[in-house]
């Protein structure tokens, strides 16, 4: 064992090998210091993108808001003025789902011909509420694909009624008028 520690306490003792071994550790510093350094920005920037990530989904749920709010007031608009203005994809009955109404509420207050409608037609909406309890007569055209159920259902209106208002029809074909009561 004691020629094995000279050489080394000779090695520890040569000024050459302790500038390498004082090198060598430097350049070790010097790495892991670099290492350390990404791992930090590599942290910064998942950090990061999870705040624009946050940011992103704010403001759309921001706009969401704004959309709504904005639509609100619209409809508020529109049932302070006792008007609907037809938009595209409008039916009579999600008008009328709407605004609390049966469709034959619509057809009679606005003067309807059949069940069309065409966007940009200025409906009356609320008068119709108040004339609600009214007793009205409609009249109404079969068309193709139509049945008692349907039209029944269309206007808000038992099916026996339509029946009994129609002298007991039981079938109806496209073309035919039926009266349509108190709807």
């Amino acid at each position: 064992t004691l020629p094995n520690r000279a050489p080394q306490a000779a090695q520890s003792e040569d000024p050459l090998l302790a500038l390498v071994n004082d090198a060598e550790q430097q350049r070790l510093n010097a790495a892991n210091s670099i290492k350390n350094t990404l791992a930090q920005l590599e942290a910064d920037e998942t950090a990061n993108k999870a705040r624009v990530d946050r940011i992103v989904v704010s403001r759309a749920k921001q706009q969401q808001r704004t959309e709504a709010r904005l639509a609100r007031a619209n409809a508020a608009a529109q049932q302070a003025n006792n008007t609907h203005r037809v938009e595209t994809g409008d039916t009579l009955f999600n008008i009328s789902q709407r605004y609390n109404l049966s469709v034959a509420d619509l057809i009679t207050v606005n003067n309807i011909k059949g069940n069309s409608i065409r966007k940009g037609q200025v409906l009356k909406v609320t008068a119709a509420a108040t004339q609600r309890n009214a007793v009205r007569n409609v009249s109404y055209t079969v068309r193709k694909g139509d049945t008692l159920n349907t039209i029944a259902s269309r206007f808000n209106v038992d099916v026996n009624d339509i029946r009994r208002w129609n002298r007991n029809t039981r079938t109806v074909t496209p073309g035919q008028r039926l009266k349509l009561m108190g709807s």
